[in-house]
């Protein structure tokens, strides 16, 4: 099985009744993750899944384009004081943030949501595209990736990470956990990610248009590669960090790397998966350690101990709230 560009752009177009000139500016991107899926040698089970996840990246980037067409009053919103739980990845964020999601004061992004950021519905069928896609998600995550539901549990109302905002921005290095793209990498090196962030941006307003309310509680191990841009676009964030012994930590995100990549591709190395982890996570950290010491105190960081996490979550969260204000 291969997908092509042209493939993906004009079937992404014709499900929402948009124009393929408005994906132009994604083609280069597209061109790249494709290329990299080659050259692994995706399984027909990895390919349906690099299918799905694209297309559904191409869908919402033109579904967003025309809800801020026809709705610019959308960027008046105001995104204030919002928490942002971000650290290296396998640290207990999935659990804190699901902890504090528990809490009504608090905001998430709903997996619904993260799916679809607007709902619209289909052109042929008139059905709801958010619970439309949804569901289809999840039957497709389980399908292609049995084990994938016992790594990170989701149904339709879970609390999710901001990832799937950021991917329709196709600058995001979030499309690394489900497939191979050293060269799109290689290419995003070389790019500003303040786009991405503008993009996320007005997906969090196009959302809280949809639900006001409550304070946002945002998640994303990824933010961590991008602090300055996340702090651009988010001015008054305020960030909470845990931080987990690295030996366990590596080991547990190679781990899980791994257990995604066997899912995608045959013949995955053990080695090499757990070197690039090390890589990866050691030049995160240095990024992260970067921001903070431009920032005298810390004042916007909030620090998490892990062993603290996993002792005594509720109290955790009591000190967190207390330091918060």
């Amino acid at each position: 099985m291969t997908v092509t560009v042209e493939q993906l752009i004009e079937s992404a177009a014709g499900s929402v009744g948009r124009n393929i000139s408005e994906l132009a500016d994604v083609v280069e991107p597209l061109e790249l993750i494709l290329a990299s899926c080659q050259e692994e040698g995706l399984s027909a089970a990895g390919w349906h899944r690099a299918r799905g996840a694209l297309f559904l990246a191409l869908t919402n980037r033109l579904a967003i384009k025309g809800e801020l067409a026809h709705h610019p009053e959308v960027r008046d919103e105001r995104i204030d004081g919002p928490l942002v739980i971000t650290c290296l990845p396998r640290t207990g964020t999935t659990f804190l943030h699901r902890l504090m999601a528990q809490d009504p004061g608090n905001r998430v992004l709903r997996y619904s949501e993260t799916v679809h950021p607007v709902s619209y519905r289909l052109p042929d069928s008139g059905l709801d595209a958010r619970e439309t896609h949804t569901a289809r998600a999840l039957e497709m995550v389980e399908a292609a990736s049995p084990g994938f539901q016992a790594l990170h549990p989701i149904d339709a109302e879970s609390p999710e990470e901001c990832r799937p905002l950021l991917l329709s921005s196709f600058r995001s290095l979030g499309f690394e956990f489900f497939l191979p793209t050293e060269r799109y990498h290689a290419w995003l090196g070389h790019r500003d990610h303040l786009a991405a962030y503008q993009h996320y941006l007005a997906q969090l307003q196009i959302l809280q248009r949809q639900q006001r309310g409550a304070r946002w509680l945002l998640k994303d191990p990824g933010h961590l590669d991008s602090l300055d841009h996340l702090t651009a676009v988010l001015p008054d964030a305020r960030i909470i960090q845990i931080h987990r012994d690295p030996a366990d930590m590596v080991a547990s995100n190679a781990s899980f790397r791994l257990a995604l990549q066997q899912m995608r591709s045959d013949g995955v190395g053990q080695v090499s998966t757990g070197q690039k982890a090390l890589s990866s996570l050691s030049a995160r950290a240095r990024l992260a350690m970067r921001f903070r010491d431009r920032y005298a105190g810390g004042a916007r960081f909030y620090d998490v101990r892990y062993q603290d996490l996993v002792a005594d979550p509720i109290g955790v969260v009591k000190r967190l709230y207390a330091d918060l204000g």
